[in-house]
């Protein structure tokens, strides 16, 4: 996706098994050309399918934040594990 609001653009709907769904969506927001609309604007937060995942997800990124911030203020490099063997060490 270029830099440009001009660019050429469609607009699709896609009806994802609820099985797949995560690794679908995960695939295609990783290729960062893409913008999700709600289609669910009109219901209630608390009768989504998938709320109460949601929130824990967002609990998470936002302690991962935190983390990230006390890291940087310490001027400490954040590095990934080698492995997962070589994370559980």
């Amino acid at each position: 996706m270029g830099i440009f609001r001009s660019e050429f653009m469609d607009m699709y709907r896609v009806r994802i098994n609820a099985d797949d769904g995560w690794k679908f969506l995960t695939a295609l927001a990783k290729l960062d050309s893409m913008h999700f609309i709600n289609l669910n604007n009109t219901a209630q937060p608390f009768s989504l399918r998938y709320i109460q995942e949601m929130k824990v997800i967002e609990q998470g990124l936002k302690k991962l934040d935190i983390i990230e911030r006390s890291y940087e203020k310490l001027h400490y490099k954040m590095q990934v594990p080698l492995s997962m063997n070589h994370f559980e060490e």
